[in-house]
């Protein structure tokens, strides 16, 4: 509005009517200037007149402006002569629209659901603006359960939400409209039904605020780490929809989120914290190598050079895949250079990311990143059955986003014309706040925590000690007046320092992760003064590897500061590997309660009996396929577990070996698994896995099972099957059920000699302690049929056996003697003894009812009558030599008793067996029958002359006389 005299407009007043009835007025007061606003209909015809008639008429001006910044209407001042109007003037019409231009409309989403899964069966939400519909969603939402669609609105005006077009299923129909920012203003659940009537409600429509600057400060407190162990740094930004950067020393980005936990903290050590935002004002940028580039398929570990100007967003990228790849996007520094390849260290991955069949695929990174040089690769995952695309020609580096990021070579060879496998980069600039140091230093390491485990609390509550914060909470403290535990240090919830007025208090002090399997008694103690206050209790409670347990609940007075309690609580029936113990108090709904206070806490056990048991295992490539357990089979107890793994490619057998020991109860009977989730067992293709299980005995290995090398590996390797399960039914796993022995054993063979048994029998057998005497169940065999009866049998090294031979089932039993050395003198029950020797062993032959081998006596004759009639008897006597007695010529002497001239000798000797020999007249071979005279009756004796031959069998053999060097 404007005056040309600059007094106002005198009493003049302008009028707005749609439909004949007055929509607003208008009036300058004062001055040359001013404005002032009409709300119209949208989408009527507006009048313009004179409301009220003033004085001075031709100073009046104005300009109509709707929404867009279009003018309207103009009405210009003048002089009296020309620009004077009256009370009738009607200055003109116009059509009011109330939307505004593109250029200042803002996109909101809305995110569509159907809880039936058919779309929205022809129902369409309509957003309407100052009468007027803005947008509409759902008509392209025809199937399935979900689906997005955006609207455009006009900055900070009322959005009404009503029914477009009333569709079927209305209760199917659920969305939200989330606004520029990030924020759900509008939510509509599905499950009501609606009409073509329904207004579902209203929202304000804000448009996007910039999001850089960000001037975000993060306030992040120092931290002492728990021992040797890392510390955990939480900051949040002050908006929601900013990220929190964590920086190592060269500002570049490790991790994001609100939280960021480091490695084990050995020294003094600093990182950078800031908040990034994607610059909304800049919107992402596509840039980057084409996907239409040729080279073919393979997953190696090639990557990429590239550069960051400014902070950004590394949003997406382009894939090509021949088949399924899970795989992350890798950021590393940016060492090394094409000639030596990199050498940078990684620094942060993507989520997991899936292509599940072939094609190109935009798929979502997510990393921000801050200026610097880094290097960009895949790192391949598990279940991977396809392979990504890299160009192996047509790379044009250095491809780039002016001031922003720049893709600067890759390491292949000497030249830039591959690019693996990230085509069509999307990146979005951002902006950081102040960069805020985190700062860690390493702190005093707690008391081990493995039984028995002990805590005073002189130094307080230890570290690896959880207390719920709230007021009042658990507190270490040297004294409560002058009043104290054992008059030393404790700690002490004081719900009575916390006055009437605190809110309700449900306060734990918990201890740290104590492992607690394997034994037979444990126990919780501690010593403590509870003071009660009616509506207040106190509970102990441990925690049994899935739920947290009470063990005792305190309502009532226990102890006082000068004679506390001392408690002490059986536990074991919850022992697990992740134990814990929890104090807590409540004061139910804000009592004014008193106090607890504790002191002298301890976890004590006894060990059951346990032996070491080792699980040695070597994964393929795909490691994070492999799982395996140990479980007690009678109470479902896992005592060990493994995997799974991380994938080691490029292969190499030692970063694929896992070796991990633990110490079993003696008393269990347990189940060893192994699984492979793929269904391919430890067989990548190329690379063949391996595992076994031993208990480690003092005396060695005893092996509970070893992979199976003779199935297989079903992707071509020599082995790494398991027995059970497949690719089209996974998992594929082996599994035995096993006991803890280190009971070694060793084979015995047994053998006896029946030859001299005279009593009819079958089949002999052997019985003794290790059999409970059963019988006929460990039969004898005699494969070659000479009546020498064996059976081989493992026994417990080291123990004492009592034995003896029988056959067909006790029907006959040898009758041995109890002064012989192999029994065990008893008369009554007189058996043969054995310790069993720590080796396989062979026990020698022996003849039934004998410690000795059967035996027959052979006796020889010689007709020595001439020799006696011719003086030619040797006074050295005669003896016989031979394969029986070594061929001794002077140890086996013949007499003749009876005179008559026949020299005789009877020999102990082994059954069956072929007899050569000679007669000596004397005692050496100068005495020696002469053998050229043996030829017709004898064998060479491989010296030109001849031996004497017989043979004997199983029983006593008295031999013929012969003469001297005769064949009679």
């Amino acid at each position: 509005m404007v005056d040309s005299w600059g007094d106002g407009w005198n009493g003049n007043v302008i009028d707005f009517s749609q439909g004949g009835v007055s929509a607003g007025t208008v009036t300058l007061a004062s001055g040359s200037s001013g404005m002032a606003t009409v709300n119209l209909c949208s989408g009527d015809s507006v009048t313009v007149s004179v409301a009220t008639l003033g004085s001075y008429t031709y100073e009046v001006g104005f300009t109509v402006v709707d929404p867009n910044g279009d003018t309207v209407l103009v009405r210009n001042y003048g002089s009296s002569s020309t620009a004077s109007f009256t009370a009738t003037t009607v200055f003109g019409t116009f059509l009011a629209s109330c939307s505004c231009a593109p250029q200042y409309q803002c996109s909101y989403t809305v995110n569509m659901t159907d809880s039936y899964g058919d779309g929205w069966n022809g129902n369409i939400i309509s957003f309407l603006q100052n009468g007027q519909v803005a947008g509409s969603v759902g008509s392209t939402f025809t199937n399935g359960f979900a689906a997005t669609e955006y609207i455009s609105l006009c900055p900070d005006d009322t959005v009404t939400v009503v029914v477009g077009t009333l569709g079927s299923w209305t209760m199917e129909v659920g969305f939200t409209v989330v606004n520029p920012n990030g924020i759900v203003v509008f939510t509509h659940t599905a499950g009501n039904t609606f009409t073509a009537s329904t207004v579902f409600g209203q929202f304000s429509s804000p448009c996007l605020t910039p999001s850089c600057p960000v001037t975000d400060t993060l306030s992040i407190p120092a931290q002492s780490s728990c021992g040797v162990a890392g510390v955990t740094f939480t900051a949040s930004a002050a908006n929601p929809n900013n990220t929190v950067l964590w920086l190592d020393a060269n500002n570049a980005v490790i991790a994001m989120g609100n939280s960021f936990t480091t490695p084990p903290v050995t020294a003094a050590v600093s990182y950078g914290a800031t908040v990034y935002a994607d610059d909304n004002s800049a919107g992402p940028v596509h840039f980057g190598p084409p996907t239409t580039l040729t080279g073919g398929f393979g997953n190696f570990t090639n990557g990429m050079w590239f550069s960051v100007q400014k902070p950004m967003t590394l949003d997406s990228i382009s894939v090509i895949s021949n088949g399924l790849v899970n795989f992350q996007v890798r950021i590393s520094e940016g060492g090394g250079n094409k000639t030596s390849g990199h050498s940078g260290a990684e620094l942060m991955r993507s989520d997991t990311i899936s292509v599940a069949v072939a094609g190109t695929h935009q798929v979502p990174v997510g990393l921000a990143l801050m200026p610097g040089t880094y290097y960009i690769n895949m790192a391949f995952l598990g279940g991977t059955t396809g392979q990504l695309h890299r160009a192996t020609a047509g790379g044009a580096y250095p491809y780039t986003v002016a001031g922003v990021a720049s893709l600067d070579s890759v390491q292949f060879g000497t030249t830039n014309v591959r690019v693996y496998y990230a085509y069509d980069w999307v990146v979005s600039e951002g902006c950081v706040g102040p960069i805020t140091a985190a700062s860690a230093t390493p702190g005093a390491a707690p008391a081990a925590t493995v039984i028995p485990y002990n805590v005073d609390f002189n130094s307080g509550i230890p570290c690896d000690w959880t207390s719920d914060a709230g007021n009042p909470m658990w507190e270490g403290v040297t004294s409560y007046g002058s009043s104290s535990i054992n008059g030393s240090a404790f700690v002490m919830i004081d719900d009575d320092a916390a006055g009437s007025s605190a809110g309700a208090v449900n306060a734990s002090l918990t201890s740290p992760v104590i492992p607690a399997m394997g034994y037979d008694t444990i126990t919780v103690e501690f010593d403590h003064y509870w003071r009660s206050y009616p509506g207040t209790a106190g509970y102990v409670e441990v925690f049994d590897g899935s739920n947290w347990v009470t063990v005792d609940t305190m309502t009532a007075t226990r102890g006082s500061w000068t004679a506390p309690v001392h408690e002490n609580y059986n536990v074991t029936a919850y022992q697990n590997m992740d134990f814990q113990v929890r104090l807590r108090y409540s004061d139910g709904s804000g009592t004014w309660g008193w106090y607890w206070a504790v002191d002298n806490f301890e976890i004590d056990g006894v060990l059951t009996p346990c032996t070491q048991v080792r699980v040695e295992l070597t994964t393929d490539i795909f490691g994070s396929e492999n799982t395996w357990y140990i479980q007690d089979v009678n109470t479902g107890v896992v005592w060990a577990s493994g995997g799974p793994y991380a994938n080691v490619s490029p292969y190499n057998a030692a970063a694929a070996t896992h070796i991990d020991t633990v110490c079993i109860p003696d008393n269990g009977t347990y189940e060893f698994r192994i699984e492979d989730s793929y269904g391919d067992g430890l067989d990548d293709g190329t690379n063949a896995g391996w595992y076994q299980v031993d208990i480690l005995c003092p005396w060695g290995a005893n092996n509970v099972i070893t992979i199976d090398t003779t199935l297989a590996g079903p992707n071509g390797a020599p082995w790494g099957a398991f027995h059970y399960g497949s690719t089209t039914n996974p998992p594929m796993y082996d599994s035995t059920v096993f006991n803890i022995s280190c009971t070694q054993y060793s084979n015995v063979t047994f053998q006896v000699d029946m030859n001299k048994v005279t009593q009819s029998f079958t089949t002999p057998e052997v019985n003794g302690f290790w059999n409970n005497w059963c019988g006929n169940c460990n039969a004898m065999s005699d494969p070659d049929g000479d009546n020498i009866w064996t059976v081989t049998l493992p026994l417990e090294v080291g123990s004492y056996q009592e034995f003896k031979y029988s056959a067909d089932g006790w029907s006959i039993q040898e009758m041995n003697d109890p002064t012989a050395s192999c029994t065990n003198g008893n008369t009554v029950y007189t058996n043969r003894v054995l310790t069993v020797p720590a080796g396989d062993t062979t026990l020698p032959v022996v003849c039934w009812s004998s410690c000795d081998a059967c035996s027959i006596e052979v006796t020889f004759n010689v007709n020595m009558a001439w020799e006696v009639a011719n003086g030619a008897i040797s006074a050295d006597g005669i003896h016989v030599a031979g394969s029986f007695q070594g061929w001794n010529p002077g140890s086996t002497e013949m007499t003749d008793p009876d005179g008559d001239g026949i020299y005789s000798v009877t020999v102990e000797m082994p059954l069956a067996q072929d007899l050569f020999y000679k007669f000596i007249n004397g005692n050496n071979w100068n005495g020696a029958e002469a053998s050229g005279d043996l030829a017709a009756c004898g064998v060479s004796d491989g010296f030109g002359g001849y031996n004497r031959a017989s043979s004997v069998g199983n029983a006593d053999t008295t031999f013929a006389p012969v003469c001297f060097t005769k064949c009679y």
